[in-house]
């Protein structure tokens, strides 16, 4: 006599969390490469091994000949040396501020700066956000075809924008600062929790929860701005940012918007599968 086969296993049931927490975030998120790239090149500044000297004004530089420096006796030599009217006042100062020889780091320290600014106050969503992106692709394209992206060295030079160790490292530490104060802090203080039953809403700093149904619940994800969401927003290692609508249904209907929420795809998906679970056990209790 043959065994009948084990019952089958009934299929377990898609997990999801029971309650999807999602804070909205300020601007100041997307400026961190800012502060990333001042300590990038505080290190580079300090290791360049190059200081700044403060001369007179009428001084020039030439080929002399060094006899002998201070704790230092040494033979005649040519040397770079920078000569100064003895007459005036002030002297040339060898200081212990370092900076590097090239104007490069200072250039892209500032470009970055103003990329950054011009992003987070300037909205550019869906087709507009491609248009700009095709219109530098154009013109970096323009450039190359007349052999100008050669001269980027050049052009660096001609800007020379030169901050010394000690200027990246106070702007880099005071973003920062600013930074992690209002990721950790602040940006927590609005946030909005998804649950089985309800939704809990804290739309203002300091304002107090407001408590939602979430039947006829709905929501939408903005258009999103590639420069902002995708570029800034890390999209391109999987993460991304994006702009979360939420709108609420009864007698006290409301609209919520959720500004640059972290993975937001992976949220908005969960909250689906929190909201359709919901669902299924109103309609298994009907």
């Amino acid at each position: 006599m043959s065994a009948s086969p084990p019952p089958a296993k009934p299929a377990a049931a898609p997990q999801h969390p029971d309650t999807i927490r999602i804070y909205s975030h300020s601007m100041l998120f997307y400026f961190w490469p800012v502060w990333t790239l001042g300590y990038f090149f505080a290190l580079w500044t300090f290791f360049g091994g190059h200081r700044v000297a403060l001369v007179p004004q009428l001084s020039y530089q030439d080929i002399g000949v060094l006899t002998a420096l201070e704790k230092h006796d040494l033979p005649a030599n040519k040397v770079s040396v920078i000569y100064a009217d003895e007459k005036l006042k002030q002297k040339i100062d060898l200081t212990e501020l370092h900076m590097t020889a090239s104007p490069l780091p200072g250039v892209i320290f500032t470009i970055t700066l103003g990329f950054v600014l011009f992003v987070t106050n300037v909205s550019l969503r869906g087709l507009m956000s491609y248009l700009v992106l095709g219109v530098v692709a154009l013109f970096l394209l323009t450039m190359h075809s007349l052999d100008l992206l050669k001269d980027l060295k050049t052009f660096a030079a001609l800007l020379d924008i030169r901050i010394n160790m000690g200027g990246y490292l106070f702007i880099s530490t005071l973003l920062l600062a600013i930074w992690c104060l209002t990721f950790i802090f602040f940006d927590r203080q609005i946030y909005i929790i998804f649950s089985t039953g309800q939704v809990k809403v804290c739309a203002e700093v300091g304002e107090g929860e407001k408590v939602y149904d979430v039947t006829g619940l709905h929501f939408e994800k903005l258009r999103s701005d590639f420069f902002r969401h995708y570029i800034l927003g890390l999209g391109f290692l999987g993460m991304g940012s994006g702009d979360l609508v939420v709108h609420t249904s009864g007698a006290d209907s409301r609209e919520f918007r959720f500004d640059n929420v972290l993975n937001i795809d992976k949220k908005i998906k969960d909250i689906e599968a929190l909201i359709g679970a919901k669902r299924q056990v109103t309609m298994a209790h009907v």
